[in-house]
């Protein structure tokens, strides 16, 4: 249970980051030319490899 915590944090930690990083653009500036559907393209290339590292990484839970 307590690694369901650890990877939680991490997911909460992920989408804060993501969160202050579209904010910041907007701030300064930068969304007039963001192209959305990039940045979600991105956002589930970073997904998968997540999900893949916690999958096949040689550390074993317990």
């Amino acid at each position: 249970m307590a690694t369901l915590g650890k990877f939680l944090v991490k997911w909460i930690i992920m989408i804060l980051i993501i969160g202050v990083y579209v904010v910041f653009r907007d701030i300064i500036g930068w969304d007039e030319d963001l192209n959305w559907s990039r940045f979600a393209e991105f956002s589930a290339l970073g997904t998968l490899g997540l999900f893949l590292l916690a999958v096949y990484s040689n550390k074993k839970a317990g």
